[in-house]
């Protein structure tokens, strides 16, 4: 679930499928992989139409060694394909908690 800086009005919600690439950045605590992915995403404004479309994230984030903790910063090209067929982008940094 999202907040935007543009549409303050709308709820966002969007779901992705990550490949996290482990290797490519050593570091000595925790882990700091890349990755991307898949997912959708709907925005319903409270005026206007509905939006429904396929996100491709991109981003860094950073897992703590001893919490099941990610923080992370991405982009996203999204290809809205209801109402109309449209490419917007999104962008976002945030937390992850993992319930294993």
């Amino acid at each position: 679930m999202g907040w935007a800086f543009e549409d303050h009005d709308s709820f966002h919600l969007h779901g992705d499928y990550l490949w996290h690439a482990f290797d490519l950045v050593p570091v000595n605590y925790g882990k700091l992989p890349l990755y991307f992915g898949v997912g959708g995403r709907v925005k319903v404004p409270d005026e206007g139409e509905s939006r429904v479309g396929v996100r491709l994230p991109v981003g860094v984030s950073f897992l703590f060694q001893n919490a099941p903790v990610e923080v992370f910063a991405e982009i996203a090209p999204v290809v809205d394909v209801a109402p109309a067929t449209q490419l917007r982008f999104n962008g976002g940094v945030g937390i992850r908690y993992y319930f294993w």
